[in-house]
């Protein structure tokens, strides 16, 4: 059973402690293993989750980071395998030096921290945290570094003021704005 939650979360389809407990239930119902689990609600308890944690140490309970399908897809032996040819291709044909090779990634950054625990009195219904925004903005960061080392420091864009005369305009993209065109 280790084995095969290792192979889920390595597939990006790991289960929760909960659907865990239902399976180990079900695992010992259908083998004629006798168990002390819930009847009731169909599981393993606590107790045997935890004891299943000290078992198998290499195993822990995890919050995941959420990742798109197209991602996943995306990076496979495949795919990175004829991005790195179609590389030697165009920096042999055009002759680039490794100066001239760049990465160039950019990612969003939400302004509103994820609280962490807390400690609040036992029997209070809701527990808050005060943050500065009530839904974060995203500031959107790029950076780029050639195959030497040598980078270009990172590039902050920040959301836009609706004030703005140029940023009224609705659009998909802002790469094609007069002032960005040759």
């Amino acid at each position: 059973m280790a084995n095969h939650i290792n192979l889920l979360a390595n597939i990006f389809y790991g289960i929760s402690p909960t659907d865990l407990c239902r399976a180990a239930y079900e695992f010992a119902e259908h083998n004629g293993i006798k168990h002390t689990f819930n009847k009731h609600s169909r599981m393993a308890g606590r107790d045997w989750l935890n004891g299943f944690l000290r078992r198998n140490p290499f195993i822990s309970v995890r919050k995941p980071e959420t990742i798109s399908v197209a991602r996943i897809k995306g990076f496979n032996k495949t795919e990175v395998s004829q991005f790195f040819s179609n590389l030697e291709e165009v920096r042999t044909k055009h002759k680039f030096s490794p100066s001239n090779v760049c990465n160039v990634d950019e990612t969003g950054i939400e302004t509103i921290q994820e609280p962490g625990n807390i400690l609040a009195p036992k029997g209070q219904k809701r527990v808050g945290s005060v943050t500065s925004w009530e839904r974060g903005k995203n500031i959107t960061v790029i950076a780029s570094m050639n195959a030497v080392g040598t980078y270009v420091p990172p590039m902050f864009i920040f959301p836009p003021s609706k004030d703005e005369p140029c940023l009224r305009e609705r659009r998909t993209s802002w790469s094609n704005i007069p002032m960005l065109k040759k």
